[in-house]
């Protein structure tokens, strides 16, 4: 058998790792063998990749921590890769990844005869865009790999399988979808549940003045019988359990992250969820919920005594659009937490300024807020 001969390229590491693995893909048989065709064509291509990259000036450090899907993306950029062919070369990604039992599994990929015959002409088409000079004598090799039956060219081959990675997309897309919609929906009811109770224990405590009306109502908020913490635990792990899977099924939904850092807040456990909040912030820096996130992250900066990182979270609040003027109430308690009393009492009396004297839903905090400005008035602020 003719030798394959890589000796264009310069990188002497690279030629001999090349030449290597092109001998290895001229041995298996395509029948046999479909999955390790498509690994080794990947690590061709992969290594070509890299080859191009690195005449367009990118060192060695850097593409040493590429990974072969940030590689195909900037080959695309520098017009090595065409942009209509992406997404193939990202498909030859997938078909090396599943060497991994796990991902193999969730993707539901499979590599048979037809996509490691894909994979090779994938080889093919790199060599003749990028090596002309080369092509004849190494896709030669290649062309004894794939079956004399099979009747379709390099550019047919790849757009039919253009259009069957686009019908097992979305097929994919649709399971995850609807995974990812029952997952959610779990997750909120109980999360719901777990706010509701919270907000229905608190409200029937108080009398019409806003004031805890009892002892024994005191002591229920204070403490809850066993049974009580038991269906408050349980609730609180069917609701954890269903906002993971979620996130399992789709890391870059802001959404999951962002209910699930309101649970853990609910829990107190504010660290987990500002870490939620900080990733569903910059998935969806521009999203709809931005609001919201900002607003519970603030809460919770507010609540470990982080209060000017709460300030800056409830001011941004404000900047995306969700006005409301109890925000200068509770930025007016924060300031007052951290001995600002000036600022205090100006956001204080902007509350009360933009607030009705009949809103009765605000009535509460516009007492209070009434309240603590004269006292700190009347202690020389």
């Amino acid at each position: 058998m003719k030798e394959p001969d890589f000796s264009f390229i310069k990188n002497l590491n690279l030629q001999k790792n090349l030449e290597t693995d092109f001998k290895e893909l001229l041995k298996l048989k395509l029948a046999e063998t479909p999955k390790a065709m498509a690994l080794m064509c990947a690590s061709i291509i992969e290594a070509l990749l890299y080859h191009e990259l690195e005449k367009k000036g990118f060192n060695e450090e850097e593409l040493l921590k590429f990974s072969f899907g940030v590689m195909i993306s900037e080959a695309t950029k520098q017009n090595i890769i065409k942009e209509n062919a992406k997404s193939i070369y990202y498909q030859v990604k997938d078909y090396r990844n599943i060497i991994h039992t796990g991902l193999a599994v969730k993707s539901g990929l499979k590599v048979q005869r037809e996509e490691a015959e894909v994979c090779i002409s994938l080889v093919k088409v790199i060599l003749r865009d990028l090596y002309p000079e080369h092509y004849q004598s190494l896709a030669g090799m290649l062309s004894k790999l794939i079956l004399i039956d099979s009747p379709l060219s390099v550019e047919h081959q790849l757009n039919e399988i253009i259009l069957h990675q686009d019908k097992v997309q979305k097929e994919q897309h649709k399971h995850y979808n609807e995974q990812y919609k029952i997952a959610m929906e779990n997750g909120i009811d109980y999360l719901s549940g777990i706010v509701y109770e919270e907000m229905g224990e608190w409200e029937d405590s108080r009398d019409k003045n806003g004031k805890i009306s009892d002892e024994e109502t005191l002591r229920k908020l204070k403490f809850k019988t066993s049974k009580e913490e038991t269906i408050e635990k349980v609730r609180h792990e069917e609701a954890l359990n269903s906002f993971n899977k979620a996130i399992s099924v789709n890391p870059h939904a802001p959404d999951a992250y962002g209910f699930r850092g309101e649970l853990y807040m609910h829990k107190n456990d504010y660290y987990r969820a500002i870490q939620d909040f900080n990733q569903a912030i910059s998935l969806d820096p521009h999203g709809g919920d931005l609001g919201e996130f900002y607003g519970c992250r603030g809460s919770c900066y507010e609540k470990l005594g982080q209060y000017d990182l709460a300030i800056q979270d409830f001011n941004s609040v404000l900047d995306y659009g969700l006005y409301d003027p109890v925000f200068h109430y509770w930025i007016a308690e924060i300031h007052e937490k951290a001995g600002r009393f000036k600022e205090a009492i100006e956001l204080y009396k902007k509350f009360t300024e933009e607030t009705g004297q009949d809103d009765s839903f605000r009535s509460l905090e516009l007492q209070h807020a009434q309240k603590r400005i004269a006292a700190l008035e009347g202690e020389g602020w």
